[in-house]
This record gives C-alpha cells, structure tokens and sequence, in this order.
C-alpha cells in the first residue's frame, strides 16, 4: 500500500533533483564564461601608458568590444542547449522490436550431462 503511493512521490524528488541539478549546471558555466570573458576584457590595455611607466589602465571601449566578442562566441552554445531543452519533449522509452531473429535452440538448450 505505501509502496503506491511513496513511488510516484520518489519520481517526482528525483525529477526534481535532476531538473535542479541541470539549471545549476548551465549557471555554472555561464558564470564560467562571464569570468572568462572578463579576464579577455583585460587584454585591451592602454600600451602607452605601460611604455610610459604609468600604472596599467584598461580602454574602455576596446575592452568591453573584446568581453563582448567573447561572449557572442562562447554563449551561443550555450543558447542552443537552453533553447533545446525548453523544446523537447519527454522521449518515450525505445523498446526492442519483436520482429528480431530468434535464438538458435542449440543456444537456448541447457548442456546436457554425460
């Protein structure tokens, strides 16, 4: 009896779970590529003031071009797994054909003793 009614409730965690665990993962990596492409932002250094000997200082507009670029390239695969997963739809499970060759019925017979 309370195997009826618990094994649906258990489905439902473990949907719960995987579906939790896949949004935090697509965060991750997005939070991965906003770092990254931070870190691509600071290539776009002023070479002037480094040759001058003046402390680093960043163009503005050079730098957000290159987080940008960034971006535009890395997330776009990202997209698409986002837009993937928002159109699926639960896939149904595959199960053999029946129209398979028989076993052979040496293969099924048990070995027979001397």
């Amino acid at each position: 009896m309370y195997a009826i009614v618990l094994f649906p409730l258990l489905v439902l965690v473990l949907s719960l779970v995987y579906v939790v665990g896949n949004v935090e993962d697509l965060r991750s990596k997005i939070r991965a590529d906003l770092d990254m492409a931070a870190l691509t932002a600071t290539q776009a250094l002023d070479p002037t003031a480094l040759a001058s000997g003046a402390p680093p200082r960043l163009l503005p507009d050079e730098a957000a071009q290159l987080a940008r670029q960034y971006l535009a390239q890395n997330l776009a695969g990202l997209g698409s797994v986002l837009a993937e997963s928002l159109q699926t739809q639960p896939r149904r499970p595959t199960w053999p054909s029946r129209t398979a060759a028989p076993i052979p019925s040496r293969a099924r017979s048990w070995p027979r003793r001397p």
